[in-house]
């Protein structure tokens, strides 16, 4: 948001049957931290204390100086995060998954060449969906579960991937965001970019 604060949700994925119903909505917990008054560490702490209420999540928040993981899967995992590169994916944080590891050493080497980062190569590296080195070829392409674990881009007809998004903060207190989409087969459809400046300190709502 315009007030430095951002916010990235992953459901944490179990298989078998969907969740309990009456549970309180994931899709609330990014929003109330991007429009809501209280400070990172207090939210954070917040919803680390609620997690129970909600089907099982990740979830990073931010502003424009720390960065906390908030989850309910592990209650070990709740902390603020130190400089670096790390990756979230539907398990449990920092998981070494072979397509975690590897993309996490991609955007390293990125980030190693001391200059600005173009959204494409970002957008390029969240869409790969050949199986990373180091982990087996899922046996059968039915099983979709081995296939989220083995690749960046999920391409599934029915819970592939569908759109890949970039939030970049520049130093001029510039937010670039863009978001590409995709069709059932991986195709690129549509691309989208916002630009917006960052107005408010920290602790501001």
């Amino acid at each position: 948001g315009t007030n430095g604060r951002f916010g990235a949700l992953a459901n944490y994925y179990l298989g078998g049957p969907a969740p309990a119903a009456g549970r309180r909505s994931r899709g609330d917990l990014v929003p109330k931290w991007i429009n809501g008054p209280a400070t990172l560490d207090a939210y954070a702490t917040g919803v680390a204390a609620e997690g129970q209420q909600y089907s099982p999540f990740n979830c990073l928040l931010g502003d424009l100086h720390d960065l906390f993981l908030v989850s309910n899967c592990d209650p070990l995992a709740t902390r603020p995060l130190p400089p670096g590169v790390h990756g979230l994916s539907n398990d449990l944080f920092d998981r070494p998954f072979a397509k975690v590891t590897a993309s996490c050493q991609r955007l390293q080497d990125l980030v190693s060449k001391g200059r600005d980062i173009e959204p494409d190569e970002l957008l390029a590296l969240l869409g790969r969906f050949e199986a990373c080195a180091g982990e087996a070829e899922a046996p059968d392409a039915t099983d979709r579960l081995e296939l989220r674990r083995q690749t960046p881009m999920v391409i599934d007809p029915v819970h592939g991937t569908r759109c890949a998004t970039v939030v970049l903060f520049e130093a001029d207190a510039e937010v670039r965001l863009v978001e590409r989409r995709f069709d059932a087969h991986g195709a690129a459809t549509a691309q989208d970019e916002f630009r917006f400046s960052v107005t408010a300190a920290r602790g501001a709502p």
